[in-house]
């Protein structure tokens, strides 16, 4: 039986500091899972194969929502960014609902935002966990997400590169999205004016 529409779960609005006004892309990366997981080694990603080709991409803001020893390898990188502090998932929950995607690799915080229905990017080994299936883009358990996947097994490269590719259209997208729900405000406003 697949999962009934998004969002599966729905938390209570949380007392999250905003992000200043701006018109970048907000996304969330999360590139290592549990390390004393069965296949954490093949799962989980150094944060160098991810952002070094997101670097590139200067219209986005990236946040980390990582947790645990991984943190240290964001703070080198004075382009990714940390406004939040975790302690549960209702925490995270918090912070994926005012990102506009989450790239991640195959972890708890991936799923939670599949789970929300927030738009996100998981990551995946050439052999994934059977959830995620073979040779799809999508989920069955989760409409909102896009998959990308390894070629290869531990070709994380490939894939790095195909999201950053990716990034630009999504931005455009979203950036469109935005300008039509703000032309219908504007609109509705005026007619009830």
């Amino acid at each position: 039986m697949l999962p009934p529409e998004l969002p599966h779960w729905q938390g209570e609005p949380l007392g999250v500091r905003e992000f200043p006004q701006t018109d970048r892309l907000r996304v969330g990366l999360v590139w290592q899972g549990n390390p004393a997981h069965p296949n954490d080694r093949n799962r989980s990603l150094p944060l160098s194969a991810l952002f070094g080709p997101l670097a590139k991409l200067h219209d986005a803001d990236f946040i980390y929502l990582q947790v645990d020893d991984a943190q240290s390898q964001a703070k080198s990188i004075q382009a990714i960014r940390s406004d939040f502090e975790f302690v549960s998932f209702a925490d995270a929950a918090a912070v994926l609902s005012v990102i506009d995607l989450l790239i991640s690799a195959d972890t708890s915080t991936l799923h939670l935002a599949g789970a929300l229905g927030c738009p996100a990017w998981g990551l995946l080994p050439y052999a994934p966990d059977w959830r995620w299936m073979l040779k799809r883009r999508d989920s069955l358990w989760y409409q909102i997400l896009v998959l990308f996947r390894q070629p290869y097994a531990r070709n994380w490269s490939a894939v790095a590169e195909e999201v950053t590719e990716a990034l630009p259209a999504f931005a455009g997208a979203h950036r469109w999205a935005i300008d039509v729900e703000l032309s219908y405000r504007q609109r509705a406003h005026g007619q009830g004016s």
